[in-house]
């Protein structure tokens, strides 16, 4: 359904015809439709159906300004039912920086949160389309583009647990639109701003290494610099001794909505439970495998990145080198995606098989499965297949942007062997729909007490 909005009114005359009153058919009850699904995630949230990721965040910003241990499991103290909360991971800078929420009594502060990246999400969604679109075609196909985002499970769950992958996008997307106006200043700042928040967007630096953009790494390292010493002197070094202590007891990478490389190679190797692992022989295997995909990567790169392909590249390498590559983050691919899809179409030689990896991609990375922790996996087979869909999505992805050629064209034209793709993207993101509304449905069937 979504797709069909969105290719409808593509160039692709004479075999699909442009008619806009049927177009305007489709995209209402597509956005009614979204109007209700992220309505309902905003009401779940707002009456404290379940613990959202932003609680311990919150809590940890508490502790910290209160001069308590901020990374330690902490139990909820603004519900009626008092909770155990999930160990917060992020580093000591984000939890200064959300001392201001903290302040804020837990609903106002969540509402703002959960708001506040919302939008930022869409803001940046739009800055994504913009470099991977041309502008005729944008102007044909705005709302249906935006109407695709808002269907990718990855944003979805963003937005139901609160997390910071909006808030990803934002930073990387904005960094990137600085980037290409030459404004190194702004770029460097938006970028070593969400280095010091995640760390992992840290191959930033080798892109802009290879990129040639001294003055840009310089702001950069000295943005990054700063906001990881500023903890250091507010709060002293017993901040980050905490901090990483608290990173040596993480045993959740293997769980299935890591798409890291990481969490793959952890996965397959963890026993009945993640206790029982080889730590060492984890982390050998995988610094092997970091220092080939590095390399791969490097080398892939072009030193001129006119058609975007070095950058895109290094979003879906930032997510599958990094040992949280989780799915929440995966908001960030969708300007990879879009651009492997113009590849795909601009593809004269082979265009079914570009098409069809393109249509694999994206029901990898876009399949709609619930969380489920390691210990939860019983087989080694389910390791290796459904609990993995994330990470070979990302694999296959890497490959296609590594592949990238031309990208944009005077117009993005469908040809005859393409329209019978449309059904696969249709039943894709009616999948992905149709589950997260089954989900609702047994939510309403089942007794959840507010916390």
């Amino acid at each position: 359904m979504l797709s069909a909005v969105f290719i409808n009114n593509v160039h692709m005359k004479p075999y699909l015809s442009n008619n806009r009153l049927l177009q305007h058919r489709w995209q209402i009850p597509v956005l009614l439709t979204f109007v209700a699904i992220y309505g309902y995630l905003f009401y779940l949230i707002l009456t404290h159906q379940y613990l959202l990721d932003f609680s311990s965040l919150y809590s940890s910003s508490k502790a910290l300004s209160a001069g308590e241990n901020p990374y330690e499991v902490l139990l909820t103290t603004y519900f009626s039912i008092i909770k155990k909360l999930p160990a917060n991971l992020n580093p000591p800078i984000v939890l200064w920086l959300v001392t201001p929420l903290a302040n804020l009594n837990y609903d106002t502060a969540v509402l703002l949160w959960c708001v506040g990246s919302f939008v930022l999400g869409l803001i940046c969604a739009g800055l994504a389309f913009n470099a991977a679109f041309s502008p005729q075609f944008l102007k044909d196909n705005r709302l249906n583009l935006y109407l695709i985002y808002l269907s990718f499970f990855a944003v979805m769950m963003d937005t139901a647990i609160a997390q910071l992958g909006s808030i990803l996008l934002f930073f990387v997307m904005y960094g990137y639109h600085f980037y290409c106006k030459k404004n190194d200043l702004f770029a460097g700042i938006m970028w070593g701003i969400i280095i010091a928040f995640k760390l992992f967007p840290g191959l930033l630096f080798l892109y802009a290494v290879a990129q040639r953009r001294y003055k840009l790494v310089a702001v950069m390292l000295a943005v990054f610099l700063l906001l990881w010493l500023l903890p250091l002197l507010i709060f002293g070094t017993e901040i980050y001794t905490l901090y990483y202590a608290m990173l040596k007891r993480v045993l959740w990478y293997g769980d299935n909505w890591n798409s890291s490389l990481y969490g793959f190679i952890f996965r397959l190797m963890a026993g009945e439970t993640a206790k029982n692992i080889n730590l060492s022989l984890v982390n050998l295997i995988y610094t092997l495998l970091f220092s080939l995909s590095c390399l791969w990567y490097w080398t892939r790169m072009r030193a001129e990145d006119h058609n975007q392909q070095a950058f895109a590249l290094t979003i879906v390498m930032m997510l599958l080198l990094s040992p949280f590559g989780w799915l929440y983050y995966l908001p960030l691919v969708i300007f990879p995606l879009a651009l492997t899809w113009v590849d795909a179409i601009q593809e004269k030689i082979r265009p079914v098989r570009a098409m069809i990896l393109w249509l694999l991609c994206l029901f990898l990375i876009n399949f709609p499965i619930d969380y489920v922790p390691i210990k939860k996996m019983n087989f080694w087979i389910s390791k290796l297949t459904i609990y993995s869909v994330y990470f070979y999505g990302l694999l296959l992805l890497a490959y296609l942007t590594s592949h990238l050629k031309i990208v944009h064209e005077p117009e993005i034209k469908i040809r005859r062997e393409h329209v019978s793709f449309i059904p696969g993207i249709i039943a894709i993101f009616s999948f992905v729909l149709m589950l997260l509304i089954l989900s609702f449905i047994v939510r309403n069937l089942t007794i959840h007490p507010p916390l």
